[in-house]
C-alpha cells in the first residue's frame, strides 16, 4: 500500500491498479472484496488530496465539450492504440485524431460496437481462464486513466502505452509459447528482430528536436503543436522564413493557437515589420490565456512606433486584465515619463514597486520623475535606493549627482559624479557633460 500510495503521487496512471488487482485476483480464481478495499479508500484519498491541493482534478475541460464526444473519441483511440502496438509503423510525439460528436461517424458506431463487444467477450472468456481475456482487460483498464474520463491536455499520446502494453506482451507470450517446437522460437525471435529494427530506425528521428518535429508534421500533418515546435527550432537556427511558414501552418489548423500568433508576432518585431508584428499579437491577443502579457508587448510595440498615447491605452488594457502587472505599470510610467504627465508617471513606478520592490532600475525611474518634478528629497532617496540595490547601475550615480546640486548639496554632488565617472564605459559625450557639472559646481566652492 506504501508504494501504491508512492505510486499515486508519482504518477496519476497509478490509478488504475485497484481495476488491475482485482483483475488479476479474478483471473486466478479470487475475489476477497476486503483485499481490494485499501486499494480503492486509497485512490479516493489521493483524488481528495489532489482535489484541496490545485483546486481541480482535471487539467482541462472535456474534449469536444462533452463527455459523451470524449467517451466516443475514447473507444476509437483504443483500436488505433491497438494497432500502433501491433504495428508501429506511423509514430509521432503529437497525434491530432480529431473528436467524434455522436454515432452517427460510421468510425466512432463501429469502435464502440467493436469495443462493447470485446469486453461482453473478454468477461465471459475471464471466468473459464483465458489468458486472452486478461490481456485484453488489462489493455483497456491500464488505458482508462488517460482515456480522459479526466480529461488530460492530451488526447493520444504513445507514451500512454507504456502500462496497457503489458497486454499485449501477454498474448504474445501466449502466442509464441514454445512447447519445445523449434518453429515457434524462430518466429518470436523474427517478431523481436523486426520490432528492434523499427526501434533503431526510429531513434534517427529522435537525434535532435529539429528532425523530431519535420518527421511529426511528415506523420501527423494536422499536429499544430508539431509546426509550432518546429518553427522554434528554425528561429532558434535563425531561418525566419521558414519559422513564419510554421507557425502559420500551425494557426490556419488551429486559427485559435495564441502561442503561434505571438511567435509570429515577435518575427515580424524582430525585423523590424512593425504593422505585420501588429496585427499578429492583435490576433494572439483574442485567444491567448494570459492576453494581459500580449497586451503589455502590443505596448512595447507600440512605443516603438512612437505612438504614445497607444501605447498608454494597451498598458492600461493590459492593467485592467491583471492589475498586478508590474511590467505594465513600469512601462506606462516610461510612456508618462516621456510625454511629460509627471504625477502619472510617479504613481505608475510606484505601483511597479509594491509588485517587485526591488526593482533598482524602477527606483532610478521614479527618481527621474521626482527630479523633473523638482522634488528633489525624494528623487535623493529613490536613487539611493536603487544604488543600494544595484550599485552598478551607472546612471543612477550620475543622477544622484544632479539631485544633490540641485538641493545645493555640492560635497556629495561631487561624489556622486566622481562616481559615475569612475564606473561609466558608454558614449564620450555623457562623461563630458558630468565633468562640466563636476567643474561647475568645483568653481562654486
Amino acid at each position: 500500500m506504501v508504494c501504491f500510495g508512492l505510486a499515486l503521487l508519482s504518477k496519476e496512471h497509478a490509478m488504475c491498479l485497484p481495476l488491475l488487482v482485482v483483475l488479476c485476483d479474478l483471473w486466478r480464481g479470487r475475489g476477497d472484496w476486503r483485499r481490494w478495499l485499501p486499494f480503492f479508500v486509497l485512490s479516493g484519498c489521493y483524488l481528495a488530496l489532489r482535489t484541496a491541493v490545485s483546486g481541480q482534478v482535471s487539467q482541462t475541460t472535456y474534449w469536444g465539450g462533452s463527455l459523451y464526444a470524449t467517451a466516443l473519441t475514447a473507444c476509437r483511440m483504443a483500436f488505433r492504440y491497438a494497432a500502433l502496438l501491433v504495428a508501429p509503423v506511423h509514430l509521432s510525439v503529437d497525434w491530432q485524431p480529431g473528436v467524434s460528436y455522436s454515432l452517427s461517424s460510421l468510425a466512432a458506431l463501429a469502435s464502440v460496437a467493436a469495443l462493447a463487444a470485446a469486453v461482453v467477450w473478454a468477461v465471459w472468456a475471464l471466468a473459464r481462464g483465458s489468458r486472452a481475456a486478461f490481456a485484453v482487460l488489462w489493455f483497456l483498464i491500464a488505458l482508462l486513466p488517460v482515456s480522459n474520463v479526466i480529461p488530460l491536455k492530451a488526447l493520444m499520446a504513445e507514451r500512454f502505452l507504456y502500462l496497457p502494453s503489458v497486454g499485449f506482451c501477454v498474448v504474445a507470450a501466449g502466442a509464441f509459447a514454445m512447447r519445445g517446437r523449434a518453429e515457434h522460437l524462430f518466429l518470436l525471435m523474427a517478431l523481436c528482430s523486426v520490432f528492434a529494427a523499427r526501434t533503431v530506425h526510429r531513434n534517427h528521428d529522435w537525434r535532435d528536436d529539429r528532425a523530431l518535429f519535420a518527421r511529426t508534421v511528415e506523420t501527423c500533418p494536422r499536429s499544430y503543436n508539431a509546426y509550432f515546435n518546429l518553427g522554434g527550432e528554425y528561429g532558434a537556427a535563425g531561418q525566419a522564413q521558414r519559422a513564419v511558414a510554421a507557425y502559420r501552418t500551425a494557426m490556419r489548423i488551429e486559427p485559435r493557437y495564441g502561442d503561434a500568433a505571438l511567435r509570429l508576432a515577435r518575427i515580424h518585431r524582430d525585423q523590424g515589420q512593425l504593422d505585420a508584428a501588429l496585427d499578429a499579437y492583435r490576433a494572439a491577443a483574442e485567444v491567448a490565456e494570459h492576453p494581459a502579457d500580449i497586451h503589455n508587448e502590443i505596448g512595447n510595440l507600440l512605443y516603438l512606433k512612437g505612438e504614445l498615447g497607444g501605447a498608454a491605452e494597451a498598458y492600461r488594457r493590459a492593467l485592467g486584465l491583471d492589475p498586478r502587472h508590474s511590467q505594465a505599470h513600469f512601462n506606462l510610467g516610461c510612456v508618462h515619463l516621456k510625454k511629460g504627465d509627471l504625477p502619472e508617471a510617479v504613481s505608475a513606478f510606484r505601483a511597479h514597486l509594491r509588485v517587485r520592490p526591488l526593482d533598482a532600475e524602477a527606483h532610478n525611474c521614479l527618481g527621474h520623475a521626482f527630479s523633473r518634478l523638482g522634488d528633489w528629497p525624494k528623487a535623493v532617496d529613490a536613487y539611493q535606493a536603487a544604488l543600494k540595490l544595484n550599485p552598478n547601475l551607472v546612471m543612477a550615480h550620475f543622477n544622484l549627482g544632479e539631485a544633490y546640486a540641485g538641493q545645493g548639496r555640492v560635497p556629495e554632488a561631487l561624489e556622486a559624479y566622481e562616481s559615475f565617472l569612475a564606473k561609466w564605459k558608454g558614449s564620450p559625450e555623457r562623461a563630458e557633460v558630468a565633468r562640466a557639472r563636476r567643474a561647475a559646481l568645483k568653481g562654486q566652492r
